[in-house]
């Protein structure tokens, strides 16, 4: 149980970290356009992968229901840092299809994560 937990809370950071700090700053997201999804795709996998802990550890039932609503709300919440953060750099904002298929990739990640750990594999 405890090891779920700190294994997503590695990977999230991990995401995070190396989004942040190493393809940010070497623009490696204009320069490699397809990188995005896929970074988006393994933060939904965490981010559900740390959901469906938080709720075992809480010893509630996991439904796709709640793994889903929870890395759509961070997905939301991701992608509003994103234009905030734009905005203040005063960077270009990729626009709604952009951020929309970012928040898509990651309820496909969180999707993949949960069936995933309904058929035991995780």
């Amino acid at each position: 149980m405890y090891f779920r937990l700190f294994f997503s809370s590695i990977a999230l950071l991990t995401i995070y970290t190396v989004s942040e700090y190493v393809f940010t700053p070497m623009h490696l997201y204009f320069e490699i356009k397809w990188l995005d999804k896929p970074v988006h795709f393994l933060g939904g996998a965490s981010v559900a992968l740390f959901t469906i802990a938080m709720l075992n550890l809480w010893h509630k039932q996991v439904h796709m229901s709640n793994v889903l609503a929870g890395t759509v709300f961070i997905a939301i919440l991701w992608e509003l840092y994103e234009f905030t953060h734009d905005v203040l750099v005063l960077r270009p904002w990729n626009g709604w299809f952009d951020s929309s298929t970012d928040v898509l990739f990651g309820i496909l990640g969180g999707a993949l994560t949960y069936f995933l750990y309904k058929k035991k594999y995780l």
